[in-house]
């Protein structure tokens, strides 16, 4: 009676071995089908083969940075609500101004590398469109345009 007891106890642990083997086989399996997915999620995501394509994007700012996390792009809306678009180079300073007002009246102004106003154009709400060139100060030089009108505005000499 031994013998079958022994044997019985022999069996009952290679099973008891065999389960633990095959638990531990799961978990390896699932562990590994966890690694494949992931891997092919992170692949697609970080392709540069095909972009992606959106319909729309909706958002409240928008900024685009550099490799280095320095913000090179930024559009968004000021406290009234008008959108504001700037363009900034190597060292922060903002080199490019775009926007709107609530009256209708648009602007472009582009800065120099010490972040000074050089040129700005400018559509005011009546529809005159005008150009501005400013020197190294920041001091306004020449002012040209055309009225609604159809009158051009471009002075001969410089203002000082």
């Amino acid at each position: 009676m031994e013998t079958i007891q022994q044997q019985i106890g022999a069996l009952q642990a290679i099973v008891q071995n065999q389960q633990a083997g095959m638990k531990r086989q799961r978990f390896a399996i699932i562990a590994l089908a966890g690694i494949i997915v992931a891997g092919g999620f992170i692949s697609a995501c970080s392709s540069n083969s095909v972009p992606n394509t959106f319909d729309s994007i909706t958002c409240r700012a928008l900024k685009v940075i550099n490799a280095d996390g320095n913000e090179r792009i930024y559009a968004s809306t000021d406290n009234l609500g008008n959108p504001v678009f700037t363009i900034s180079d190597r060292k922060d300073q903002i080199r490019f101004l775009a926007g709107t007002d609530d009256d209708g009246g648009s602007s472009l102004t582009m800065k120099d590398k010490k972040g000074k106003m050089r040129i700005s154009l400018d559509c005011d709400e009546k529809g005159d469109a005008k150009v501005f060139f400013f020197d190294t100060n920041e001091k306004l030089r020449v002012i040209a345009g055309t009225r609604v009108n159809g009158e051009v505005l471009l002075p001969t000499k410089d203002l000082k």
